[in-house]
């Protein structure tokens, strides 16, 4: 995901990874726009949405969140989204496509650019419909919840540097924050 105006090396690495590059369906519309544009561009019934800056996805969680949203089921609709510590995380979440893309879409049409405000308005209509991985939910697979840390300021930069130091001499798939 990219949006207009980016610098060109975002999209270089994508590429050179063998990943489609799309930009954002409504340009500087926040976050919202480069979920629907990746719900949009998405080729599979179902996607594992995650922000760029969270740099340790648990596979654990992640499965965990995928049969919690019943993938492989018939008739699957709802999307899973993590919420802990009183935040939901719609930027590391799973979305079926044919609900959301509309959903998101119309958000974006009345001037919507917060994932959080349209899940929740979505949540409070029961439509589409949303499973809230709670607290308990997560920690069962990711017990110190870093698959939800992002990087947002440069304290968290350093903190990331500090547990990837750790992981390099530990076993890759122990994720805690020891």
């Amino acid at each position: 995901m990219g949006r207009q105006n980016q610098n060109d090396e975002v999209f270089d690495l994508g590429i050179s990874l063998n990943m489609r590059v799309v930009s954002d369906t409504d340009p500087y519309s926040g976050p919202l726009a480069g979920i629907h544009a990746g719900l949009t561009a998405s080729t599979t019934p179902f996607s594992f949405i995650v922000a760029g800056d969270h740099p340790f996805l648990s596979t654990n969680l992640i499965t965990a969140m995928a049969i919690s949203a019943g993938l492989g089921a018939v008739n699957t609709t709802c999307a899973v989204i993590p919420h802990t510590e009183g935040n939901l995380h719609p930027l590391h979440a799973i979305y079926p496509r044919k609900y959301w893309v509309p959903h998101f879409a119309q958000a974006l049409s009345k001037g919507e650019t917060s994932p959080r405000r349209s899940i929740e308005k979505a949540t409070a209509a029961n439509y589409p419909p949303v499973t809230i991985f709670t607290d308990e939910d997560i920690t069962q697979t990711d017990p110190g919840k870093i698959s939800l840390f992002d990087i947002d300021t440069p304290e968290n930069l350093n903190f990331a540097k500090r547990i990837a130091g750790k992981q390099i001499s530990k076993d890759p798939t122990d994720h805690s924050t020891n």
